[in-house]
């Protein structure tokens, strides 16, 4: 299990995270806690940071933590454990300590992260369900920050096609944001997805976590599609940010004069994103060979989605979608 001095470290003040991660690379925190000033002055030549470190601030806040973490079987990763996703270890500012609920592997073969507007249009939705459809022949793994509308599609899409699918959280783990997709939280760790958050326990989600919450989204991916997303959408910076990872980035696009797709069509137009044309171009670009093994397999619609969202809600489900479909087509006949 993780120690006290690893998480005390983790939430370090007065030290950039790119820094503090250089220093990692020489000295355990356990070495770090049990030094002299003068030592850690050579270090890191910050009064304030080193009197965190000497009188050990708030030791008995992360025993608290750390029996959380063990009563509810939680997973807490340090940066240079083995079992630490290697993906997010090789950005610059990666957490110090990262905390799972749930048994999916976060170094898996592939993976696909899927963002984009809480608002997504029907036809977006569609896409993502799809692609998804596509992807679950390549033994890939599906990436989201389990907020409503894109996001929602993409880890209900996942499931539907049996693909682990891992949400990423702006906040600690003993919250679910937003409430409405708490059961769908549920069923990802249920149907071996986790839910993944660089906080601790009672983080509130604030907006200013979602950037951040963002950058573990980008990283922990080999490819980030883009959905939809407005001028101004939380999407935008998980593409900026996969870029500059050198990660590959793709969106869909929509009519120019489409406010819904203003964002996604400025990241095409500024070189941040290819323009996504179908679910091949996805394997094609990552150059991914598929599974006959996955043909034998017959997904099944989570039960009972239809639940989780009030007839208000902008999401649709897979399952509602199809029974309208139907419904629609038997009026239709009816009428003849």
């Amino acid at each position: 299990m993780i120690s006290i001095e690893k998480l005390a470290m983790s939430r370090l003040q007065g030290v950039k995270r790119y820094e503090l991660k250089e220093v990692l690379q020489h000295y355990s925190p356990e070495q770090l806690f049990a030094m002299n000033k003068a030592d850690l002055m050579h270090i890191f030549n910050n009064e304030d940071t080193v009197s965190q470190i000497l009188n050990k601030k708030d030791f008995a806040f992360y025993e608290r933590e750390l029996r959380y973490l063990q009563h509810n079987n939680n997973r807490a990763l340090y940066l240079f454990d083995e079992d630490y996703p290697y993906r997010l270890r090789e950005i610059a500012d990666p957490p110090i300590c990262l905390f799972v609920d749930g048994p999916a592997e976060l170094s898996p073969k592939r993976c696909v992260c899927i963002v984009g507007t809480r608002k997504a249009s029907q036809m977006s939705k569609k896409e993502i369900i799809d692609l998804c459809d596509y992807l679950k022949y390549y033994d890939v793994s599906i990436i989201s920050g389990l907020a409503i509308g894109a996001d929602t599609q993409a880890h209900v899409s996942a499931l539907n096609n049996n693909l682990p699918t891992i949400a990423v959280l702006g906040h600690g783990l003993n919250k679910i944001y937003p409430r409405e997709n708490f059961n769908l939280a549920q069923t990802i760790k249920a149907r071996g997805g986790a839910l993944v958050s660089e906080f601790l326990t009672d983080t509130e989600p604030e907006a200013e976590n979602f950037p951040m919450r963002n950058r573990i989204m980008a990283a922990l991916s080999d490819i980030v599609v883009i959905a939809e997303a407005p001028e101004c959408s939380g999407a935008l910076i998980t593409a900026r940010l996969a870029s500059d990872y050198n990660k590959e980035v793709v969106s869909m696009s929509g009519h120019c004069n489409d406010e819904r797709f203003q964002g996604s069509n400025s990241l095409i137009a500024k070189n941040y994103a290819n323009i996504y044309l179908s679910p091949t171009q996805i394997v094609d670009m990552m150059g991914w060979d598929f599974n006959p093994e996955k043909t034998k397999e017959k997904p099944e619609y989570v039960r009972a989605f239809d639940d989780y969202y009030p007839e208000t809600s902008p999401f649709v489900s897979p399952a509602k979608e199809r029974i309208s479909i139907i419904d629609r087509l038997k009026n239709f006949i009816n009428k003849l």
